[in-house]
């Protein structure tokens, strides 16, 4: 492991944009990056971030509006003389009846096999670490220092080992009537830090709480640095599509919300857990989160989610 510096054109690559695009949306707040490689600070990151996810919230709910104002289409208009003969396929002549139409629903993609985990020789000494998959990381089990992965972006950038299975979930629940949306992944400890320090501030503006009361409170809504498992990249956070419609912020309410009663159901037929359950803050030290998903592969995930368990409990270190 080493710690990771961020490039422009990396940057580029997660987001699945061109160079070019992340300059010119760095060059909206700060000096413009002189080439694809200048290496970005914890600052710029965090303000590059923050406008892409953003910026694509806006889009995605443009395309909600867009669809909602297209007028319905017009019935047409019947002739006086013979009912022109209705269309078909190319199969059938026009002048026989039509047959009726049969929707047929998106076919759901199979879970496939989980990647093959890797020997444990990772140097990290968290519980689980002997498998990519099932290593903790929380406030009793930070990681030491930034983890180095190969990243993919499916939404946002999650380790690409996850990738696919991710986006066979998002394919699973779409074929069944649920469109869902990625809202956070991999983080940095930088990123991370400045989660926290909004948090704080947030809970002592809306609270009135003490800088220390805060912080404590902070910590079981957002993961310090070192200690969230976004900075493992096996972790997300998935909302449906228009949530943002209808609400401001995430709250625990989205539990009784379709898309999240769906992702429960079918979260482990794809390798993920529901990685923090309702009453079991005192085993993972986190509220509640429908929304937070973590990838552990498939047969694992079964066995936890059947049994009701935490990746702690999983792991005997609860």
């Amino acid at each position: 492991m080493s710690f990771i510096k961020y490039r422009v054109r990396e940057v580029a690559a997660d987001f699945g944009m061109t160079p070019k695009e992340v300059s010119e949306v760095a060059g909206k707040y700060f000096d413009k990056p002189k080439s694809n490689s200048q290496v970005l600070t914890d600052e710029q990151l965090n303000v590059i971030f923050d406008h892409i996810t953003q910026n694509r919230q806006i889009d995605s709910l443009e395309q909600v509006f867009a669809a909602a104002k297209k007028p319905e289409p017009k019935p047409a208009k019947e002739s006086p003389k013979a009912a022109a003969p209705v269309k078909s396929s190319p199969a059938v002549k026009a002048a026989a009846p039509a047959p009726k139409s049969e929707i047929k629903p998106e076919a759901k993609p199979e879970p496939k096999p989980d990647p093959s985990p890797e020997p444990g020789n990772t140097g990290l000494t968290n519980p689980g670490s002997d498998d990519w998959r099932t290593i903790l990381v929380s406030a009793k089990y930070p990681l030491a220092e930034e983890m180095e992965m190969e990243r993919e972006t499916v939404g946002w950038p999650v380790d690409a080992r996850i990738a696919q299975p991710l986006k066979d979930f998002l394919a699973a629940a779409k074929a069944d009537g649920y469109t869902l949306q990625v809202i956070s992944g991999y983080r940095t400890f930088a990123r991370s830090a400045v989660l926290l320090e909004n948090e704080v501030q947030a809970q002592m503006k809306y609270n009135g709480y003490s800088r220390e009361k805060a912080e404590q409170v902070a910590a079981t809504r957002v993961a310090p640095p070192g200690t969230s498992e976004h900075n493992t990249g096996l972790a997300v956070d998935i909302l449906s599509g228009d949530y943002y419609n209808h609400h401001s912020q995430i709250e625990e309410s989205f539990e009784y919300d379709a898309e999240a009663a769906w992702m429960k159901a079918h979260c482990a037929e794809y390798g993920f857990i529901l990685r923090y359950p309702k009453d079991k803050q005192d085993v993972t030290g986190i509220i509640f989160e429908p929304w937070h998903f973590r990838y552990v592969g498939v047969e694992i995930a079964t066995y936890i989610m059947q049994n009701g368990l935490t990746l702690e409990e999983y792991l005997g270190v609860a």
